[in-house]
């Protein structure tokens, strides 16, 4: 895919929306690919395989107090 089409969707409905992008490659192999070069699969691709404990823990987090601050706010 060339782009997401999400903020088309936020346009449309006419309300604000964000769009967040979470790490979800294993460390070592992050360190690999950086260290060599080497392009990893990202969303979308059939070689895309997220170390899901750590990035659904992560994910849950960023929601989760993302939503409690916009909550606060009046």
């Amino acid at each position: 895919m060339v782009a997401e089409d999400f903020s088309e969707l936020c346009k449309a409905a006419g309300s604000p929306g964000v769009q967040l992008r979470i790490g979800a490659v294993e460390s070592a192999k992050f360190a690999q690919a950086i260290k060599s070069g080497e392009t990893l699969p990202s969303l979308h691709s059939s070689g895309f395989a997220p170390d899901r404990e750590r990035t659904i823990k992560t994910g849950v987090q960023v929601l989760t107090l993302s939503a409690l601050d916009l909550l606060a706010k009046p």
